[in-house]
C-alpha cells in the first residue's frame, strides 16, 4: 500500500491519498480540504531538482510518499487575497513590486508574507531570483503573531521603582503595549525597545509611576516582519537554538515537538505550564487566552521554546536585577486527523504522553523560581505557526 501513496500540501497541512490519476487526487484533495469545486486546481512536484506540474506519466516517476503540492492555477478576486488562496502576478518584476501593487490595489499592509513552492519570498530580490516567471502563483499568508507575552514583578519585599524594558530584533515589532509608552526605534539596528517604570509589591501588584495605574502585570504583543536573518557566528551563541520570529520551526522533525488530541491537550497543557512555574492566574489566562486558535484541528503540535533562544529574540531587562528569570514561550500549530495518523508525527505522538518531554529542563526553569523569598520575574506568551 505504501507504494501507491502520495502526499498532497495545501498551505501548512499534507494528507496522503491512494496514487491514482492526477485528476482523481485533486478532486479527493478540493474535497478533503474543503476546497470551492468550481476553481480549477493541478499537482507540482520535484523532479531531478525541477519544480513543474504534474501529469499522470510524471506522477508515476515519484517515489513513494513523495510530496506534491496542490497548486491554485488562477484566483480573479474582487478582495483581497486570503490565508491560503493563491494570486496572479502580472507586470511586475521585484517582490517589493509585488507588495506595492497588493497595498495599492488590494488594500493590504505591504508588510506580508509571500511564498513561491513553500520558499519565503524576501524583500530587495528580483522574482528571477526565485526563478518566478510570468504567470507564476504566489501563495499570501498572514503575518505571525508573537501573541500575549505578559510579565509579572514578584518581590519578596516592596520594591518603590522598578524599571523593566523589552528589546526586539528587527523580525519582530510591537504592535500593542499596555501600559502605552513610547516605541523607541533603535538608530542603524532595526530594532525597538518599550520601557515602563513601575513599583512593584510581593503580592505581583504593580503601579505605573507616571500615571498611577494599578495593574496585575506589564503587556507587550509583537508581529512579525520579514528582514534577513541569520544565526550569530559565535560558537557560544551557535549551541542555542536560532529562533527567527518570522520564521518559527515546528514540524514533526522539531526534537521537543509534542502532537496529541485537542480532547487530550487543556489538561497536558496545565500541567506543562504548571512545572513551568506559571500559578493559576498565569496558567488560566494563558490557555483562555489561545483556546480559540487551539481548538481549530482535531490535533495540536507544539513546543516551548528554550529561554536563551527566546531571550535572542526578545531581550528582558529588568532593574534592580532579579534573583531568577523565567521566560515560558510557546509555539503551536493545528494538526489534521490525517496528518497526525499519517506516521510522520508519531514520535511527537508518543513523546506527549505525560513525562515524554521535560519542559522545565527544556526551558530552563531554575529551580529557585517557585521561592517567594526572591525576586521572580515570570512571563508568558505564545504564537501559533500558520
Amino acid at each position: 500500500m505504501a507504494e501507491r501513496l502520495i502526499r498532497v500540501k495545501w498551505g501548512s497541512r499534507a494528507v496522503g491519498f491512494r496514487r491514482d490519476d492526477v485528476e482523481s487526487v485533486i478532486a479527493k484533495a478540493k474535497k478533503h480540504f474543503k476546497l470551492p469545486p468550481q476553481e480549477s486546481y493541478a499537482l507540482s512536484g520535484n523532479i531531478n531538482g525541477v519544480q513543474m506540474e504534474l501529469s499522470d506519466d510524471i506522477m508515476s516517476l515519484l517515489p513513494p510518499g513523495e510530496v506534491v503540492l496542490l497548486e491554485k492555477l488562477e484566483c480573479e478576486s474582487d478582495g483581497p487575497p486570503l490565508n491560503g488562496e493563491t494570486f496572479t502576478i502580472r507586470n511586475v518584476s521585484s517582490v517589493d513590486d509585488v507588495k506595492t501593487r497588493l497595498q495599492e490595489k488590494e488594500g493590504l499592509s505591504s508588510d506580508i508574507r509571500l511564498m513561491y513552492f513553500g520558499n519565503r519570498l524576501a524583500e530587495g530580490h528580483p522574482l528571477s531570483f526565485y526563478g518566478i516567471e510570468k504567470d507564476s502563483t504566489l501563495d499570501l499568508v498572514p503575518n505571525l503573531l508573537g501573541g500575549k507575552p505578559v510579565i509579572y514583578l514578584l518581590p519578596p519585599n516592596p520594591l518603590p521603582v522598578v524599571d523593566v524594558s523589552v528589546l526586539l530584533v528587527p523580525q519582530w515589532r510591537f504592535s500593542h503595549i499596555y501600559p502605552l509608552a513610547n516605541i523607541k526605534p533603535i538608530a542603524d539596528s532595526g530594532k525597538e525597545c518599550v520601557a515602563w517604570s513601575v513599583s512593584a509589591h510581593p503580592d505581583g501588584t504593580l503601579v505605573e509611576l507616571s500615571s498611577g495605574l494599578e495593574l496585575s502585570y506589564l503587556f507587550w504583543e509583537a508581529e512579525s516582519r520579514h528582514v534577513p536573518s541569520s544565526p550569530p557566528p559565535s560558537p557560544r551563541l551557535a549551541a542555542i537554538e536560532h529562533f527567527d520570529p518570522a520564521a518559527p520551526t515546528l514540524d514533526p522533525t522539531s526534537p521537543t515537538a509534542v502532537c496529541l488530541p485537542f480532547a487530550a491537550l487543556l489538561p497536558y497543557l496545565d500541567n506543562a505550564l504548571k512545572r513551568l512555574t506559571l500559578h493559576v492566574a498565569a496558567r488560566n489566562d494563558f490557555i483562555t487566552y489561545w483556546l480559540p486558535k487551539l481548538s481549530k484541528a482535531p490535533f495540536v503540535a507544539l513546543r516551548f521554546l528554550p529561554q536563551a533562544a527566546y531571550a535572542r529574540a526578545a531581550e528582558l531587562r529588568v532593574e534592580p536585577a532579579p534573583d531568577v528569570v523565567t521566560r515560558v514561550f510557546m509555539l503551536f500549530r493545528g494538526v489534521s486527523e490525517a496528518e497526525a495518523e499519517a506516521g510522520e508525527w508519531a514520535a511527537a505522538r508518543a513523546r506527549a504522553v505525560d513525562g515524554g518531554v521535560d519542559w522545565a529542563e527544556v526551558v530552563g526553569v531554575r529551580p529557585e523560581a517557585t521561592d517567594a523569598g526572591v525576586f521572580r520575574v515570570l512571563e508568558w506568551g505564545a504564537m501559533e505557526v500558520l
